[in-house]
């Protein structure tokens, strides 16, 4: 359970980190 429990924190980490390289991808888009 325990082991269960760190990866979907790992998970949840990468997931956020995705969105934010995504919206920075799009502010770039923006300014180019």
């Amino acid at each position: 359970m325990q082991i269960h429990l760190k990866i979907l924190r790992i998970l949840a980490k990468l997931n956020m980190y995705n969105r934010e390289t995504e919206f920075c991808r799009k502010q770039l888009t923006q300014i180019a």
